[in-house]
């Protein structure tokens, strides 16, 4: 007689079968037990759609996660960078770093207030503007940040011009070379705390070869505002001048205590070594004013007397070459300066 076979019986799974029909047809290779038909069947399943939303949002995630994260990352790193250097006073890379994170999140205080002072330092003063304008109407959470940021705004007053010059401009077609030399000192004496004029002055002392005259008006100024950074660099060179070198080179370290990439202030201290015919530091420090800034005429100049000192005959064309490209006034100023050294007419070493 007959067994009599449930479907219970039927679909269960053979010993060693396909767990889902009991057929012993099992393709091996996998870790679960399921023949070729199963198999294809359980593949060819439909996803519902919800699942197939929920996929398609999680990858959108991903993707996304990928492109901005690093993204941040960078900025983060560009604005520690930039913090950093700013406070080992390397102003230079400071204003590198925290202008590329202003550039990408111009809502950033903190990089806007740093990037502020670090053009300041620069003497930058077109930077510092657009920074300052960027952050009016803006509250700096961080109060430390906040109180620098005032007190460089505060020095900043010093590095241009008041209304009282303005209106003395204003006679002179705005042209202080245009202004007489008693004039100018009518001002200062009526302006006893005015260092903006007196450095102004001071410079021009230095073009006369007034240079006594110049370090007196440059002292003064300096007893009113010791870190005066226009004032220690016409300082620097009115030493020079006068002969006074190690002085000279105590001013150029006065000026790169407070910036320690002043590419002037290595530059100038390049003149006065060479002047002391220490032609070795003169070379070092030359090109290490041009590595932070390698279109600055005056660091250009600078190397190029010492490769005229040292007869260096190549590197001096080359150099010559570039610096004969630069069209604005100041360059061509420095430029002609360092071609009269060259060609004897201006004295600069025995």
């Amino acid at each position: 007689m007959e067994e009599n076979i449930t479907p219970d019986i039927i679909n269960a799974p053979k010993e060693n079968g396909c767990i889902n029909c009991g057929s012993i047809a099992v393709l091996k290779g996998y870790p679960n037990a399921l023949c070729e038909t199963c198999r294809e069947n359980f593949i060819k399943y439909p996803i519902p759609l919800w699942i197939k939303l929920f996929a398609a949002g999680i990858g959108l995630i991903f993707l996304f996660s990928l492109y901005k994260i690093p993204k941040d990352i960078g900025l983060g790193v560009h604005l520690e960078k930039g913090s950093t250097a700013f406070s080992q006073k390397k102003y230079l890379t400071a204003q590198m770093e925290l202008a590329r994170v202003v550039k990408q999140v111009p809502d950033n205080e903190e990089a806007e207030g740093y990037l502020l002072m670090a053009a300041f330092y620069n003497q930058d003063f077109e930077t510092m503007h657009k920074a300052f304008e960027n952050l009016k109407g803006k509250q700096i959470e961080d109060e430390n940040l906040f109180g620098e940021v005032n007190s460089v705004l505060q020095k900043s007053d010093e590095y241009f011009g008041d209304d009282s010059l303005n209106s003395l401009l204003h006679k002179y077609n705005d042209d202080f070379s245009k202004i007489p030399d008693k004039v100018v000192m009518q001002f200062i004496d009526s302006n006893q705390v005015d260092i903006y004029v007196m450095t102004g002055y001071a410079s021009r002392l230095n073009e006369q070869g007034k240079y006594a005259a110049s370090d007196s008006l440059l002292q003064k100024a300096l007893a009113i505002t010791p870190d005066y950074i226009p004032a220690l660099e016409a300082m620097a060179s009115t030493k020079r001048m006068e002969n006074q070198l190690d002085e000279s080179i105590n001013y150029c370290n006065k000026i790169l205590s407070i910036n320690n990439e002043s590419v002037y202030a290595l530059a100038s201290k390049s003149r006065t070594f060479l002047k002391q015919k220490k032609d070795e530091e003169a070379l070092s420090t030359a090109k290490s004013a041009l590595l932070l800034n390698e279109t600055d005429a005056y660091s250009m100049a600078s190397l190029l007397l010492v490769y005229h000192f040292t007869n260096k005959p190549k590197e001096k064309e080359a150099l010559m070459n570039k610096l004969s490209l630069l069209k604005d006034t100041a360059s061509i100023v420095t430029f002609q300066y360092a071609k009269d050294v060259m060609s004897g007419k201006e004295p600069f070493r025995n």
